[in-house]
């Protein structure tokens, strides 16, 4: 890692804070942020789970990044090659870095607490010789919708067989959640929903690179996007397996599992949100 610019991570679960200081160490780098020195790039870190709680992992990174990657690293990587190879320390730089990108949180920024916090980034406490100080609030950054003409939405990049989800080609298909249920994050970090059009899904996919390739089709609320049924007519067209994230109860119609069953899907992960009808309705409030 030593012989790159910068080091990032997405942390997408809790129980991902416990392997970045383990890739760290593997990768040549000391997984303290105050143990690296100045010949060390940078390690930002970003994902689901550091937006919501970084903390954590405050300790082991240069950069917080609470957001959108799409809405970041661009201006991320233009700011960055414009500061790269200036004589500053690594910390000036990392100040300089952080107000050019939005949704940034640098660790070693303190403040007094904002007159009106509003909404955003949450405040973070950490001790000082004056007693707690207050991380600056930072909103996060968020991708405008509809997306530029030449986004398409993310795709795996690399097929594996020892993978989790083994030989896989897993693509985003819709982002957020129309429903907002109480104990879901993504409903709420991510609003509002926002499925990505058909046809940048199938250009992100592109042409089969064999009879029965799985596709994974990622979402909150799978079932919710309007084109689900031409998406799968046209996959299974292609003749690609396809698979799904979890579906809610309620979406999971006859006619949906007709289709399903027909392009061979094996099983589906259904979640009802709570054992009564009173139950999930205060959930979906």
């Amino acid at each position: 890692l030593r012989d790159f610019d910068l080091a990032a991570a997405s942390l997408s679960l809790e129980n991902d804070y416990w392997y970045l200081p383990a890739i760290l160490a593997r990768g040549g780098l000391a997984p303290l942020g105050a143990d690296r020195d100045e010949n060390d790039p940078p390690v930002l870190a970003g994902g689901v789970a550091v937006w919501a709680n970084p903390w954590p992992v405050m300790p082991f990174v240069d950069l917080i990044l609470a957001g959108e990657a799409e809405a970041q690293w661009p201006e991320l990587i233009s700011a960055w090659d414009a500061i790269r190879c200036s004589p500053l320390p690594k910390p000036d730089l990392l100040r300089l870095l952080s107000p050019k990108t939005p949704g940034t949180l640098h660790p070693g920024d303190s403040a007094e607490p904002p007159a009106s916090p509003g909404r955003g980034f949450g405040l973070f406490f950490e001790s000082g010789q004056n007693g707690p100080q207050v991380m600056p609030r930072v909103r996060p950054a968020a991708l405008a919708w509809p997306p530029p003409e030449d986004l398409l939405p993310p795709v795996s990049p690399i097929l594996s067989s020892k993978a989790e989800f083994a030989d896989t080609r897993l693509v985003e298909i819709s982002r957020g959640c129309p429903y907002g249920c109480r104990f879901c994050l993504a409903g709420f970090i991510f609003r509002p929903h926002r499925p990505w059009p058909m046809d940048k899904i199938m250009a992100a996919l592109g042409s089969p690179e064999a009879v029965g390739e799985k596709v994974g089709l990622v979402s909150p609320a799978a079932a919710d996007h309007p084109q689900l049924a031409e998406m799968l007519d046209l996959l299974f067209e292609q003749k690609r397996v396809v698979t799904l994230s979890s579906l809610r109860l309620s979406a999971l119609t006859p006619a949906l599992a007709e289709k399903l069953a027909a392009g061979r899907l094996l099983g589906a992960a259904v979640a009802p949100e709570g054992g009564r009808q009173r139950l999930r309705d205060r959930l979906d409030q």
